[in-house]
């Protein structure tokens, strides 16, 4: 049965459009007398990218609500605001004051622009920014931007790697390998990635080109043709995108084994209702956080707040991608250094620099996960990929690795 994704999100976005451009959340449980800390979220949610943040912000929602609950950060409720940009650009800098003169102390990101945009103004005002999306300008050189996904450049390449040792026959030669996507700062990214990769390693592919065309393109015909030899292709990332291109793809009868990272996975179930699984299966990405049939306590925590809090929509939400779970994981170790820093000074002491003080030092390592860590020059939570094959037997992703080094470069 095909699934309407815009039903999934529409609540949330009912939420918004009463406070449009903004809207204030309170991430509620617990009860009784303590301090309130507020954080703040950037983001898109009426925009282009609305149906992926509105699910990403409920698994953020949800595990505060968890903590609250549960009082796991003693004498303190954990409060979310949030700002809508719906995409736009110009909108970063208004959204960032608007929740810092509200008393955010700490503001999460999850779509790439404001990331890069507000590292000079968080520096400046000593605000923590917590980015779920990644480029490498918001971490070199380190600053007040924590990053709890890795850039796709990293992933890439390690997935790169991955495949060029366990995947390609090379009884076949070697591999043309091109891109497809939308203009844009992690399409760039990725081009240079696949670039940068290739070049270094001619033994191992032979890149045909990268070929981005403006954002909001679905017809494919110049980059399909461009593409149409290659043995190997990374199809960018943003679902229509992806979906357009792929299915004007196979539809002039050409082939080719595709590949990703974990922003792929993110709208895992929109390709296989548009595309079928019978077309995706092979496709080969990676994650860095165990994807939601492994047996680890950090996803069956994910799990049980979602069928908890969200019963009705659970099964759609496992079923959409990885967007839940990736805003609760991130959600689970920001509100982690909160309760580290609380410990260090003290509930209502808390403020930017204390979160700071304690993101630099934060340490942790979860049962069935990588070490999760930042230092005073480490900027990325976890240096670690799984690979996973999509699996049209099993509708959905298979793990085909253990924890594999990022190849940071």
């Amino acid at each position: 049965m095909r699934r309407n994704w815009k039903m999934i999100v529409g609540c949330f976005l009912v939420l918004v459009m009463v406070a449009v451009p903004f809207v204030g959340v309170s991430c509620g449980g617990g009860g009784g007398e303590g301090v309130t800390i507020t954080l703040g979220e950037i983001d898109d949610f009426t925009g282009p990218a609305g149906a992926y943040m509105s699910i990403l912000s409920y698994g953020m929602d949800d595990m505060i609500r968890y903590y609250n609950e549960q009082g796991l950060i003693p004498g303190v409720k954990i409060k979310l605001i949030r700002y809508d940009t719906a995409l736009n650009p110009s909108r970063d800098i208004p959204g960032y004051d608007w929740l810092k003169e509200r008393g955010a102390k700490v503001i999460v990101i999850g779509i790439i622009s404001p990331g890069e945009t507000l590292k000079p103004f968080s520096e400046r005002d000593k605000m923590p920014l917590c980015d779920l999306g990644t480029t490498l300008p918001m971490f070199n050189p380190p600053g007040w931007s924590f990053c709890f996904n890795a850039p796709i450049r990293w992933n890439l390449m390690t997935c790169l790697k991955w495949v060029s040792e366990e995947q390609w026959d090379y009884s076949n030669g070697i591999p043309k390998l091109g891109q497809i996507g939308w203009v844009g700062p992690f399409a760039t990214d990725a081009e240079n990635a696949i670039k940068d990769y290739c070049q270094s390693h001619p033994d191992q592919y032979q890149y045909v080109g990268s070929y981005l065309a403006p954002s909001g393109t679905v017809t494919w015909s110049g980059e399909i043709q461009k593409v149409k030899g290659c043995d190997i292709i990374y199809p960018g990332m943003m679902s229509i995108e992806t979906s357009t291109f792929l299915t004007q793809f196979w539809g002039k009868g050409y082939e080719a084994q595709l590949i990703g990272d974990s922003s792929i996975a993110a709208y895992k179930g929109f390709l296989a209702d548009s595309l079928g699984w019978e077309h995706l299966d092979g496709y080969l990405s990676t994650e860095t956080v165990p994807w939601w049939n492994e047996p680890v306590p950090i996803i069956e925590l994910i799990k049980d707040n979602l069928y908890k809090y969200r019963p009705e929509q659970a099964e759609e939400f496992i079923n959409f991608g990885s967007t839940y779970k990736g805003g609760a994981y991130s959600m689970y170790a920001i509100l982690d250094i909160v309760r580290l820093a609380v410990e260090e000074v003290g509930a209502k002491n808390f403020d930017g620099q204390a979160f700071y003080n304690a993101a630099v030092k934060y340490k942790t390592t979860l049962d069935g996960c990588p070490e999760w860590s930042f230092s005073e020059t480490k900027r990325v939570l976890s240096l670690y990929n799984q690979g996973y094959e999509w699996s049209a037997q099993a509708k959905d992703l298979v793990r085909a690795t253990d924890w594999m080094p990022s190849l940071t470069e």
